[in-house]
């Protein structure tokens, strides 16, 4: 089973979750979910008009996710090679997964299963909407290069701001995933 399986299958509990990601290699990622979140975050609001904006708001919504919800403190990230995942709101009943890795990433879903239904592209970010199995996927490809550079540009007018670009190269991946899975609930409604 991948991790992408695993997220779009629905999760029991985060002690299964974990034991089967550890199984097929994943590690626990000390660093925790917040730059998953971030990176995320940045990626599915990518405002070449105001880059800076961009960063700040993922940033407080990163943090707003985890300190300023209903979630329990202890949200468990995991690495595997450069792939980053984060698993959230599994034990709260509300789960969902954010990936962050080399665009690559973007590639294998879509050749696993997870298709493209919606697709919308700009000169920094190319973003999918779609589904694999009982699960909705978010996904983005974006130009980190190309970001940086909007966002330095911008930086470089705004005297106020700090240099984001460095830490920008290191916070954003490439390549963006969410998958949440489908509420029993929604397709319920649908039916009736």
């Amino acid at each position: 089973m991948t991790a992408l399986d695993l997220c779009s299958g629905g999760m029991e509990s985060l002690q299964t979750a974990r034991a089967t990601l550890e199984s097929v290699g994943w590690a626990p990622w000390e660093e925790g979910p917040a730059s998953i979140l971030a990176s995320n975050a940045i990626a599915f609001s990518v405002d070449a008009t105001n880059p800076a904006h961009t960063v700040d708001n993922a940033l407080f919504m990163a943090v707003s996710i985890l300190g300023n919800s209903e979630l329990g403190a202890n949200q468990p990230a995991f690495v595997l090679s450069d792939i980053r995942l984060a698993l959230v709101g599994v034990e709260e009943g509300k789960p969902y997964c954010a990936f962050a890795g080399p665009d690559w990433l973007v590639h294998t879903a879509l050749r696993n299963g997870a298709n493209d239904g919606l697709q919308a592209k700009t000169e920094l970010v190319t973003l999918m909407l779609g589904e694999h199995g009982n699960a909705m996927f978010a996904m983005s490809l974006v130009d980190v290069d190309a970001f940086v550079e909007v966002l330095s540009k911008a930086e470089a007018e705004d005297t106020d701001r700090k240099d984001m670009g460095p830490h920008l190269r290191e916070l954003l991946a490439p390549a963006n995933i969410q998958v949440v899975p489908k509420s029993l609930n929604a397709a319920e409604e649908v039916q009736q």
